[in-house]
């Protein structure tokens, strides 16, 4: 029968391996953290409507509520909007903000606009935003089983 390993040398064993350890996983953390930023970017330059200025510095969230039709263009101002009235804006602006919300949480055909919608509703104080948020969450159409087990 063998003799036991020393004590001393199981331990510089043991630390070497957690020593082997530390750099994997954190080659594991950085690759997954690198790609998931890069998703989003990819996304965005590889769009149809991609304006390399986007890169520096984004459109007016306002702006492409009220002028651009494309889904992900709305969705992306929609996400990105914050309430005028907070961050010095008009009330004007505030109230057409909250109108093109509205509109696009109850009545936009694409569900992400929706979901955007109902969620810049959610983050404004402005209790003009409570109603419509009522009348989206009753308006929604309730998921099939086979479409929820299909996704």
């Amino acid at each position: 029968m063998a003799p036991a390993p020393k004590a001393s040398m199981r331990s510089r064993k043991d630390r070497g391996m957690r020593s082997a350890r530390i750099p994997t996983l954190s080659v594991f953390a950085a690759t997954a953290i690198f790609a998931a930023g890069c998703a989003q970017f990819i996304d965005k330059v590889t769009s149809r409507d991609f304006k390399a200025r986007d890169l520096v510095a984004s459109p007016d969230p306002l702006t492409e509520l009220r002028k651009n039709p494309d889904g992900d263009a709305r969705v992306r101002a929609m996400r990105a909007l914050k309430e005028p009235r907070k961050n010095g804006g008009s009330p004007d602006e505030q109230d057409e903000a909250i109108r093109l919300l509205s509109q696009a949480a109850t009545a936009d055909s694409r569900p992400l606009c929706r979901l955007a919608a109902v969620e810049a509703l959610g983050r404004f104080e402005d209790p003009r935003t409570v109603e419509p948020l009522i009348y989206a969450f009753h308006q929604a159409e309730p998921m099939v089983p086979d479409v929820s087990n299909a996704i």
